[in-house]
C-alpha cells in the first residue's frame, strides 16, 4: 500500500465486526508508536491491552452505567459492536509536574497514537480513540491497576475491523489554513 493510501484509509470507525485482530498486528503498531517524537525523552506512555475477561467486565459495568439495570437485547447488540467486538487498548500518560513538559508529553502521546493508527491502517485495521466516561471512571483505574496519582488515562483505543468502511469527512483545504509569511 502506498503511504498516501495509508493516510487516506486511516479514519475513525464507530462499529466493529466480531473478528479478532491478530495480536502481532497490534504489538507491531505499538512498537511503531514508540517512535513518536519526544522532546525531553520522558517516554510518558503506558499501554494496557485488555484480555477478553477484563474487557467483558468493563463492558458489563459500562452497559449498566449507560442503560441502567435493564438493557434490551437490541441495545446490547449495538453496544457490543462499539465496545466488545474491538480489542481495547488503554493509553495512559505518566504525570509530569512541569506544566510545559506535561503539554509536550501529551503531544508525544497524540503522535504515538497516530503512528499506531497508521500502522494499523496499513494492515487494513481500523481504530477509534475514545475519551468516553469509562476512561475517567474509578472503576476502570481499579480494574486495570492504574494509580491515578502516577498516570492519567488519556483514552481507550478500540482496534478492529469496521462494520462499514468509515466515510471520508470534508476537511479544510490547505488554502483555508495556510498563511504564508514573507
Amino acid at each position: 500500500m502506498e503511504f498516501q493510501q495509508v493516510i487516506d484509509q486511516c479514519r475513525t470507525s464507530h462499529a466493529f465486526i466480531d473478528k479478532a485482530v491478530p495480536v502481532e498486528i497490534i504489538e507491531n503498531a505499538l512498537e511503531q508508536s514508540l517512535k513518536a517524537p519526544n522532546h525531553k525523552f520522558t517516554f510518558p506512555w503506558s499501554y494496557y491491552l485488555l484480555g477478553k475477561e477484563t474487557q467483558a467486565r468493563l463492558f458489563n459495568w459500562f452497559a449498566k452505567e449507560k442503560y441502567g439495570a435493564e438493557i434490551t437485547s437490541q441495545q446490547k447488540e449495538v453496544f457490543k459492536t462499539k465496545l466488545l467486538n474491538p480489542t481495547m487498548l488503554f493509553v495512559a500518560q505518566k504525570h509530569n509536574s512541569d506544566a510545559l513538559l506535561a503539554k509536550e508529553d501529551y503531544a508525544t502521546m497524540s503522535c504515538s497514537v497516530q503512528l499506531m493508527a497508521l500502522s494499523l491502517a496499513h494492515k487494513g485495521v481500523s481504530y477509534k480513540w475514545s475519551t468516553s466516561k469509562f476512561t475517567r471512571a474509578d472503576f476502570t483505574y481499579n480494574l486495570l491497576g492504574i494509580n491515578p496519582d502516577e498516570e492519567e488515562i488519556i483514552g481507550c483505543i478500540l482496534i478492529g475491523y469496521p462494520v462499514n468502511p468509515p466515510k471520508e469527512r470534508n476537511r479544510p483545504s490547505l488554502s483555508d489554513v495556510l498563511t504564508r509569511c514573507q
